[in-house]
């Protein structure tokens, strides 16, 4: 990839390509939304970690840029949000481990999990798919909430429920199969 002359400069155009409307609309985006975003990181970190989730966020937006519509499309909105919500709650999970009391899901109390942006499934899904979604077992919500919703990785997932890798793929699968069905039964999905 090759940089703008802007490279040595520590701003928004040292991480853009020559590619110059991805620039423009990377821009608008930022314009629309970076005050929302480092808010989001203030409000689920309190510190001065939230500056740097709030870099690695507008990072992982650039990288994704080619996946998000126009900053002023509501789709857009939703998108970058969630991007930063999710860096946000990475970041205090990492921060939980280095000070040794790893939070998990199911320990946290609501204040925590308020203060970490992190709500039950259903709060963030459509009332249809939260109904469909309560239709699923125990441990089919928890492994597409834990995927899905809170963003952890499959190699995350092997950790967090010391399952090998197979595994946790398979029961990815079967649970996103069994959610399909059921929205397929309630008439949400053809």
């Amino acid at each position: 990839m090759a940089m703008t002359e802007n490279a040595g400069n520590t701003g928004r155009g040292a991480i853009f390509d020559e590619n110059e409307r991805d620039r423009q609309k990377f821009e608008r985006i930022y314009d629309m939304y970076g005050k929302l975003l480092l808010s989001i990181a203030w409000q689920v970190l309190g510190n001065d970690e939230a500056c740097d989730a709030y870099q690695r966020c507008l990072i992982r937006i650039y990288r994704n840029i080619g996946k998000i519509g126009e900053a002023s499309d509501l789709r857009t909105r939703g998108y970058v949000c969630k991007i930063m919500k999710n860096e946000a709650i990475r970041s205090y999970r990492a921060a939980a481990a280095l000070r040794g009391n790893e939070i998990s899901l199911e320990a946290m109390t609501h204040d925590e999990a308020d203060r970490a942006g992190v709500h039950a499934p259903e709060q963030l899904l459509s009332e249809e798919i939260a109904h469909c979604f309560s239709k699923l077992s125990h441990e089919d919500r928890r492994i597409l909430a834990l995927r899905h919703i809170s963003g952890y990785s499959n190699a995350d997932l092997e950790k967090i429920l010391n399952l090998p890798g197979a595994t946790v793929r398979q029961r990815i699968s079967r649970a996103r199969k069994r959610l399909g069905a059921i929205m397929t039964e309630e008439g949400i999905a053809p």
